[in-house]
Parts: C-alpha cells; sequence; structure tokens
C-alpha cells in the first residue's frame, strides 16, 4: 500500500545537529558557504522552507536535493535573504548626503562598493543620490551579492509601480528634493528605472563568507547583513571591509551592526554613531584578525 506523503502546514522546528549535513552538501552543491550563518536564522528559514516543499524533515529534503537539481535554486533563494527598499532608512542617506560627500569629493575617482545589494534597490538609490550631489560622473559603484537571481532583478532596474508612493516618501525623507519619477518610466504596473543613472554602476555575484577583497573603496555600505552571520564570520567580514577600503575611506552599517568590541574600534574614526558612519584612520596592517567581537 502506497503511503501518502506527509504535509507540513507550519514552519518546522530544526535542530542544530540537523544542520551541519545539510550544509556542508549545499557548500559542496552550490559553492555557498552558510556554515557560519547564525544557526536560529538558518532553522527558521529552513522551518519555512520545509513547510513549503510539504516536507517532513530535512533528512526528506537532503533526499529532494539529490534528486532534483532545481531544489538547489530554491534552498538558495531561501537562505540569502533578500529583503531590502528603495531609501531604506532615510536618516542614513540624509547623514550620507550631509556628512560623507563633501568628503567622497576630495577624492579624483570615487570607488563605492554595496556588499550584499539583494535585489538593487539601494544600489539604484545611491546612485541618484550620488548624481544629486554631482559626483556621479566620477563614480564607480559596485553593488555585489551571492544571489544571481537577485542580481539579475538589480540588474534590470525594474520594481514594482506600487512601491513609488513609498520609496518617494523616502527619498524625500532621505534630502532629496525633486520629482522621483523623473528618475523611472512607469507602465504595466512597473517602475523602469533610467538606464543614465546606472551608467557606473556594476552588479557582480560575491560571496563575503568566501570571497575577498577585489578592489580599494572609497565607501563601502554593508547594512543589515552581519546581523545574520555568527561571531566568526561577522570578524572575517569586519577584516575584509578594512582591507577592503582605502585610506580615510568611509563605513556605513546597518542600524543593529556596530563596529564597537570588534578588532576594527580602534582603527575607524566615528563620523555619526547613530547612523552607523565611520573613517578609516589605523594604519595599514594593524587589523588584529584574530579577535571575534564579543
Amino acid at each position: 500500500m502506497r503511503m501518502r506523503e506527509a504535509v507540513v502546514d507550519e514552519p518546522r522546528d530544526i535542530a542544530e545537529h540537523e544542520l551541519r549535513p545539510l550544509l556542508e552538501e549545499i557548500l559542496l552543491a552550490s559553492g555557498h558557504d552558510f556554515r557560519q550563518y547564525a544557526s536560529g536564522s538558518l532553522c527558521r528559514r529552513l522551518g519555512a522552507l520545509l513547510s513549503s516543499e510539504q516536507l517532513p524533515d530535512v533528512a526528506a529534503l537532503r533526499a529532494r536535493l539529490s534528486g532534483e537539481p532545481a531544489c538547489l535554486d530554491r534552498v538558495l533563494r531561501a537562505l540569502s535573504i533578500p529583503a531590502t527598499a528603495m531609501f531604506r532608512d532615510p536618516p542614513v542617506y540624509r547623514a550620507l548626503r550631509t556628512l560623507a560627500a563633501t568628503h567622497l569629493a576630495t577624492f579624483p575617482i570615487i570607488r563605492v562598493w554595496l556588499a550584499g545589494c539583494a535585489t538593487g534597490e539601494e544600489a539604484w538609490s545611491l546612485a541618484i543620490l550620488l548624481h544629486e550631489e554631482g559626483l556621479l560622473h566620477r563614480s564607480r559603484l559596485y553593488a555585489t551579492d551571492m544571489n544571481t537571481q537577485a542580481l539579475a532583478t538589480a540588474q534590470a532596474g525594474i520594481f514594482p509601480l506600487a512601491a513609488m508612493q513609498h520609496y518617494t516618501r523616502n527619498y524625500h525623507d532621505a534630502g532629496g528634493d525633486g520629482d522621483f519619477s523623473r528618475y523611472y518610466t512607469a507602465a504595466y504596473g512597473a517602475a523602469k528605472f533610467h538606464a543614465e543613472i546606472a551608467r557606473n554602476l556594476v552588479f557582480a555575484q560575491h560571496n563575503l563568507a568566501i570571497d575577498r577583497t577585489f578592489n580599494e573603496f572609497h565607501l563601502i555600505l554593508c547594512r543589515n547583513v552581519m546581523i545574520y552571520f555568527n561571531e566568526q564570520l561577522q570578524a572575517q567580514v569586519h577584516t575584509l571591509l578594512y582591507d577592503s577600503l582605502a585610506h580615510l575611506g568611509i563605513l556605513c552599517l546597518g542600524a543593529t551592526e556596530t563596529i564597537r568590541a570588534t578588532s576594527a574600534e580602534e582603527l575607524y574614526d566615528i563620523i555619526d554613531a547613530g547612523h552607523r558612519l565611520y573613517r578609516k584612520s589605523g594604519p595599514t596592517g594593524r587589523f588584529n584578525r584574530h579577535r571575534a567581537p564579543s
């Protein structure tokens, strides 16, 4: 007699000992390393994935991974956390306008890295800000993420028209004083942002957990990303960001992230503690790579 497949209606609790074998398989299959992500966040997301896949447990998910290649893409999407918005946290963008733009203007060529850009809304926002500050023409923005599907959305610059009212408010709260709709064309329920704004904007795949620095930057934004990492990986990423910043370069973190109590604390000057803006000031090579955040 054939037994019916178990259906999971609610996210299932996942024990941490179930995680390691699954994460090892994901690493081998995809090259993406989630082993140093915060286990609580991973368990919640995998529990929701088991529900959507109608699977009873992690063993069943591992079996599906080995027999259905498309399942790997769904797992990666579930774990990569592509949450974002245009001019997200408007006061941060206002601080970038008022405190960082003048400093960036002192560099003949401005290199910017937005690490963990998800679907690109914040990358387009930053390009608009630099355009309005007269800096975009001599800037090169690199927006990176590990999720290739999210990067394809970011590259297209097409977002739901229904979100534009909220994004317009964010834009004005962030210090924008013009008509936000001049940056996009509305059609068929979508807003397509003008390619001219993205002329110096490069989207590329980069995994903060396993990849190294690829350039020297005058501004790095890594916002609401490290909150999903464990302490060891947070320390590793802090080292990566420090090594990627030019002397006197600016680091912008998310509202729940900080350099305090990390090896980086003494190597930055605080520009705006409330909005997590810091300027690299320490001498090259002094980073303590063995101390994790407390």
